[in-house]
């Protein structure tokens, strides 16, 4: 009997540890990192309020991850200002290798708003 409830617990651990796997490498794979998104995301606040722009201007601001593009720039953030709500703005780093943290406008795009 007691090794039909080890073998029990042995499958469910199993499982228990395949599903948090997955569900890890989903987050790091669709998501991405944490801090990247943080440090472009604060970037390009800081870089809105250097150009003038006040928060009742901007309408949306949002990180953007392509886990296809990949490679060194992977992160975008698109922004929406209150002026013009169907035009999307695209911000991304000025430098690959990220040392001097600055970022700028490469282009735009049309609004999901």
């Amino acid at each position: 009997m007691k090794k039909f409830k080890r073998k029990y617990v042995f499958i469910v651990a199993v499982i228990l540890l395949v599903f948090n796997n997955i569900s890890l490498r989903y987050k790091i794979y669709f998501i991405g990192d944490q801090k990247e998104r943080e440090q472009i995301l604060n970037s390009t606040v800081w870089k809105l309020y250097k150009d003038g722009y006040h928060e009742n201007e901007i309408r949306n601001v949002r990180v953007y991850y392509n886990p296809i593009k990949g490679g060194l720039l992977p992160y975008e953030v698109l922004v929406v200002f209150n002026k013009d709500p169907s035009k999307e703005y695209i911000y991304s780093w000025t430098d690959v290798n990220k040392k001097q943290k600055r970022v700028e406008c490469v282009g735009d795009g049309a609004s999901s708003f």
